[in-house]
């Protein structure tokens, strides 16, 4: 098995370290790997981005995966790469890099349009204009024989009563709509000092979301973006924003900071804080030790699980997420909150059930009935996160498994029932399996 798009802690949305990385695909059973870290870029201006290593940091990660490369090259194949965008004015300047830390290879990752300092990010180019420009980038950057292959496209939101498409920029901060043509509808601001995240569909006037507030208390509007917690009701209209009101003492953070050699490093809590709940929402948010039911038709918030003892006096703090939840079994995970920087790991979590029947609480462990070997499929998260769907039209949960992991056991004769079929027929680049798990009907 080989795979050439691992990013490293340096991009600062990924976490672990580079030899954990190469232990695991060698446990796996990988031949290959190849990581391809976000390419920092030379800005002028002094720019920083947010989703991608600095300049300065290139040596070395080039020099850490250079030392690694020897270590394990009994074991396993390691390539050095980076995953780029098309930017024209700065392509010069990536081919000096290529050849002076002689990489294996670079992807292409055409998130932005021209520059991450002053383009727009294109995450799923649905306009027609932006379609055109995002086609056309892609096709130069191909022509200059530089990039193996194309890197993922992100995906849309949409509104299928009003017929709209809406694109969350997390780049920019707005809510970019338009209609099922590609035309450009209008453009919704996110707030001052916060990030939208886990949009989702409230009704037909209203989306809902949690906003995220920047990770440094220090940044401007960082006290506008958290006066109540970071739910929220956005217009689809004009972005007017009605908060949903959590009662918590002091807020606290889903984010730990670290400062190394004068620069910030950040690692936070994946887990969302926004799930349906039938036709309602369950909302957590970590100041409080409550979970709280929202509900759609009254507007109404309601105490739904309170953690006893408290989360937040333990030392350090546990926090506790709801995930799929049935009649009588709600599936939960708590986290403790701490992380490891020198590792890149943490936030270890615990998987629990609570029985209403019995008002227990047990440790779970779910299995698919198709794989025979011993890996328990996780009800609450996964990265890439899938939403959640507890009970929309009887589904209670998406579960995605990879191609190459599904060919190895394929091969190694520990898959039955369907999934066997469906991996007879799939190599190591096919796209993953998203396996639909529904509520049985008693």
């Amino acid at each position: 098995m080989k795979n050439y798009h691992t990013h490293t802690t340096r991009c600062m949305h990924a976490i672990g370290s580079e030899e954990e990385y190469i232990l695991a695909a060698i446990s796996a059973g990988y031949t290959e790997l190849g990581f391809s870290d976000h390419t920092p870029w030379h800005y002028e201006s002094g720019y920083h981005a947010t989703m991608r290593m600095d300049e300065s940091q290139l040596e070395d990660y080039v020099h850490t995966l250079s030392v690694l490369r020897d270590k394990y090259k009994d074991k396993i194949s390691i390539k050095i790469g980076l995953e780029c965008e098309y930017f024209e004015d700065k392509m010069e300047w990536l081919k000096e890099q290529l050849e002076k830390y002689k990489l294996d290879y670079i992807i292409l990752g055409n998130h932005f349009d021209g520059s991450d300092e002053t383009g727009i990010y294109y995450g799923h180019p649905v306009s027609l204009e932006e379609l055109k420009r995002y086609v056309s980038q892609v096709i130069k950057a191909m022509d200059t024989g530089l990039f193996s292959y194309v890197a993922h496209p992100d995906v849309v939101f949409y509104d299928e009563k009003n017929q709209e498409l809406y694109v969350n920029d997390t780049m920019t901060g707005r809510i970019q709509v338009y209609d099922l043509f590609g035309n450009f509808k209008r453009s919704i601001k996110h707030l001052m000092g916060a990030t939208y995240f886990r949009l989702d569909n409230f009704n037909q006037d209203y989306l809902i979301c949690y906003a995220e507030p920047s990770a440094d208390p220090t940044d401007s509007g960082y006290e506008e973006a958290i006066p109540n917690s970071g739910f929220m009701l956005v217009s689809k209209q004009d972005g007017s924003v009605q908060r949903i009101a959590i009662p918590f003492d002091v807020y606290v953070s889903g984010t730990i900071i670290s400062e190394n050699s004068g620069q910030k490093i950040y690692a936070a809590i994946q887990n969302s804080p926004l799930i349906p709940y039938f036709d309602n929402w369950l909302l957590t948010e970590i100041s409080t030790d409550t979970i709280y039911l929202y509900e759609t038709d009254k507007r109404a918030l309601k105490p739904f699980l309170v953690r006893t003892p408290s989360g937040k006096e333990m030392n350090p703090p546990v926090y506790l997420f709801p995930g799929v939840m049935t009649d009588r079994y709600y599936f939960l995970q708590s986290l403790k909150f701490e992380f490891n920087f020198s590792k890149g790991t943490g936030f270890p979590p615990a998987e629990l059930v609570y029985d209403k029947q019995e008002d227990k609480v047990y440790r779970y462990e779910v299995y698919n009935q198709d794989v025979t070997k011993d890996e328990p499929l996780n009800l609450v998260w996964q990265f890439p996160p899938l939403p959640y769907l507890n009970n929309r039209n009887g589904i209670a949960f998406l579960s995605r498994m990879e191609a190459p992991g599904l060919v190895e056991a394929y091969e190694d004769g520990k898959l039955q029932g369907p999934l066997k079929e469906i991996a007879a027929d799939l190599e190591e680049e096919s796209n993953p399996v998203i396996m639909i798990a529904r509520y049985k009907n008693e």
